[in-house]
């Protein structure tokens, strides 16, 4: 029998995060899914402790990668694997409310949409940030929803976009099967949500939100996205041009170009600010890179919303001499 839902999950070195992950889905009060495990090489041990965790519960299938594929081709591969309706992405780390699925599947056959966000709820260590509702025009404007995730919330004048994270949220697997969605290779490439999430919006017919905090992402030292080989530049610059790529494919990229660049000198704002606490030569790779990229595109005449903070905007201030 078809399962109405997919979960997958990469799992690398969860750690004592697992359990609680798993147990998570176990207890959901909707119960007919899937659960997609990847394993991809893990050295502290997860490997095991996903078959002690998942033995008793025939819902999960594991998976394993022969070589280290990081979480974008493990994604992928779980893709590859789901039977059901709808696909959840799932952290190995996060924690899911135990309606989470409910919720989810109620709106989206409710809706009849392709895609349904949810509100984005983080954990860094011991502080949450909590965002309580989306913005009220953007629950029925899909426009709206990739303008704020091309210029990465600076088109709304935040420092992020509310829209940036797949986990959590759930998509029609028709529509990700059909048009080959997938997530890019982060050994070579950045952000793969970022990048997955404005391909599936630019498919979709409709995208319903629901302002409601089903998933707990936990954001913390051993995150993938706080490591240097994460945010390293020519990764992001090769996402950039990705991005620019589905825009021109759909050929909607003149309508989203501020939109497009306010976020581009955003990302190139942030990582030079990055760069200069990693030292001398992190940072001269740095501005090289920059400088060749700004060279043949023109990205920092846009200048961020009014609404940044000082340094942001000395940041931007700091990049343009630098690039000269």
């Amino acid at each position: 029998m078809t399962p109405k839902v997919s979960i997958i999950i990469p799992l690398y070195n969860a750690g004592k995060q697992l359990n609680a992950c798993i147990n998570s889905i176990i207890n959901q009060t909707f119960t007919d899914f899937e659960v997609i495990v990847i394993v991809d090489c893990p050295t502290d041990g997860s490997d095991i402790m996903i078959q002690t965790l998942t033995k008793h519960d025939s819902r999960f299938h594991i998976y394993h990668n022969t070589t280290n594929q990081h979480i974008g081709l493990s994604r992928n591969n779980g893709i590859d694997k789901a039977n059901g309706t709808y696909l959840l992405f799932v952290d190995h780390d996060d924690i899911l409310a135990e309606d989470c699925l409910e919720q989810l599947v109620t709106s989206i056959e409710q809706s009849q949409a392709d895609i349904v966000i949810t509100l984005p709820h983080t954990t860094l260590f011991n502080d949450e940030t909590n965002i309580t509702s989306f913005p009220q025009i953007a629950k029925d404007d899909k426009e709206y929803i990739i303008s704020d995730l091309l210029s990465n919330g600076s088109f709304n004048g935040r420092n992020n976009s509310i829209f940036n994270l797949v986990i959590g949220n759930l998509y029609r697997t028709e529509l990700v099967k059909k048009h080959n969605l997938r997530f890019v290779d982060t050994n070579t490439i950045t952000p793969e949500d970022h990048l997955f999430q404005l391909n599936a919006l630019l498919y979709c017919h409709k995208v319903n939100l629901i302002d409601k905090q089903t998933y707990t992402h936990m954001n913390h030292d051993n995150n993938e996205g706080g490591k240097d080989t994460y945010i390293d530049i020519e990764k992001r610059i090769r996402g950039l041009e990705i991005a620019k790529s589905y825009l021109q494919h759909h050929q909607v990229f003149i309508k989203h170009e501020k939109a497009y660049k306010q976020g581009a000198a955003q990302q190139l704002v942030l990582l030079t600010a990055y760069a200069l606490t990693k030292g001398p030569k992190f940072f001269r790779h740095t501005r090289k890179t920059i400088k060749l990229y700004t060279q043949h595109n023109n990205i920092l005449s846009y200048t961020p919303p009014s609404t940044k903070s000082i340094m942001h905007q000395m940041f931007r201030r700091f990049i343009v001499l630098l690039v000269k």
